[in-house]
This record gives C-alpha cells, structure tokens and sequence, in this order.
C-alpha cells in the first residue's frame, strides 16, 4: 500500500532506498537529487525491456520468483535506482498465460542522463560517452497453501546476478541518433573502470527514426535456464528536446554543479 500511494499513475518514477530524511526531505536524499536534476535537466531518456522472458518449472510448481534492478551512473556515489526485495519491491516476476507470447516484455527502468554533466578524462580528452551499469538479481521462492516455504530457501542468494555495463555516445554532428556499447561484467578480464567500448556499437534496430536509437542485448548463457533462451534485454535511448543546444555557463545545470553523468 505505500508503494502504490508513492507515485503518480502514469508519470515517471524512480525506487530510491532514501526518500527523505528528517525535516529537510529531498534536500537530505542524494538519490532522489540526482534523479530529480537528470529529470529535469536530462536530454538523454534510456527505458529498459526483459523480452524473450520463459520461466522454468510448471504453474504447479509453487515458484515465486521476484527481480531485482539496480542502476549506478559513473560518477555518482549513490544508486539511482534500487528497486529490491530487501527494500520490499522487486518487480514480480508472474508466469505469462499460455496465451501470451515469449515477446510480452518485463518494463524494468526507466531513467534520464545528462550530456553536460562532467565526464572523466581519458588520455588528456573529456570521455565520449556517458556510462551506467544495470544490475539484475532473479530471485525465487517456494509457496505451498499462501504461505512461504523456507525449507530449501537460501536468504539473499540469487538464482542469476550480473551487472551490464552501458556505454551511451550523445548525437553528435551529422549524426541524429545516439549509439551504445553493451558488455555483462562477468565477460570483462578485470575491473570495469579499465574497460572502453570498441569495435562497432550494437545495432540500431530503428535506424530511420531521428534521435532514438534501439538495441537489444542476449542474457549471458548461464542464465537463460532460468530466463528462457531467448531471454534478452531491449534498450531504447531518446534524445529529448534540446540536447543539441549548448548550455549556458550560469543555467541551472551549471549552477547546481555535482559528479558526472
């Protein structure tokens, strides 16, 4: 119940573990700062889709299963988004009617990014794109008779964890449209601050589609048994209005300052 009365129906929202804090409210919330600048001021719009999704075992089985998300932008020392059991909100992850197709999609985030925040320096010039890292945690349980069966239950281990590493390039000149690079951190050699994009980024599945630009990223191997094999996820990034302009040395976004996008 307070879940459903912490948001507007429709609008875009966010799950933060600090709303507030004392009688200062959003003043004192680091995560729901950086959400509410990147909303504001962000000219980059990213939504994330679970397509493909195909649970194992039967409706029978008494399996409720529960996904975790968890959304870091570099730079930023607090999570932007962190909708979890432990915070009692995962996203419920329900076992589609017969009748549906394996392409119903799971909406997992969505979030905004700013071009003109600072970026880190890589040989002596600023960073070309911006980078954020999407965490998934499947989670399950059994049930028997509405309760909870704790028989077989490991608290907090996940039956799949992975983290995939985001690297997002602003339209920039003659090109309209953004582009991203896509790796699962189980697949780096080492830490992923030494990782950089290379090669040619992930296709554009909506090429002719000005200012948005589309791709599709496969679940690592190891989790398709719990996902399905055709278990992926769709990322759309939008550039909103403005994101061609140059921002002003005294606009807002110049004077709230803060970490990179």
């Amino acid at each position: 119940m307070q879940i459903d009365n912490a948001y507007v129906k429709g609008a875009h929202r966010a799950f933060v573990h600090r709303s507030h804090s004392g009688r200062y409210g959003l003043v004192n919330s680091e995560e729901g700062f950086q959400n509410l600048r990147r909303f504001l001021f962000g000219d980059l719009e990213i939504t994330v889709e679970l397509h493909g999704l195909r649970l194992p075992g039967t409706p029978q089985d008494g399996t409720v299963w529960q996904l975790e998300t968890l959304l870091s932008v570099r730079g930023i020392p607090v999570r932007l988004h962190e909708q979890t059991a432990a915070h009692h909100c995962p996203i419920q992850v329900e076992r589609p009617p017969v009748e549906d197709t394996s392409d119903t999609p799971v909406p997992l985030l969505t979030t905004f990014l700013s071009t003109h925040e600072p970026r880190p320096l890589e040989e002596g010039r600023t960073c070309s794109t911006l980078r954020n890292a999407l965490t998934l945690r499947l989670l399950s349980i059994r049930e028997e008779g509405g309760l909870f069966d704790f028989g077989d239950h490991l608290e907090q281990s996940a039956d799949f964890e992975d983290t995939l590493v985001v690297d997002i390039a602003p339209p920039t000149g003659g090109r309209t449209s953004p582009q991203a690079w896509a790796t699962w951190n189980s697949e780096l050699p080492g830490a992923i601050r030494d990782w950089r994009p290379t090669g040619d980024p992930l296709t554009d599945e909506l090429p002719n589609t000005p200012k948005v630009w589309q791709g599709t990223v496969l679940l690592p191997a190891i989790a398709r048994g719990s996902f399905g094999e055709q278990a992926r996820l769709v990322l759309t990034v939008r550039g909103r209005d403005g994101y061609e302009d140059e921002v002003p040395a005294q606009s807002d976004v110049a004077l709230i300052g803060g970490g990179p996008a």
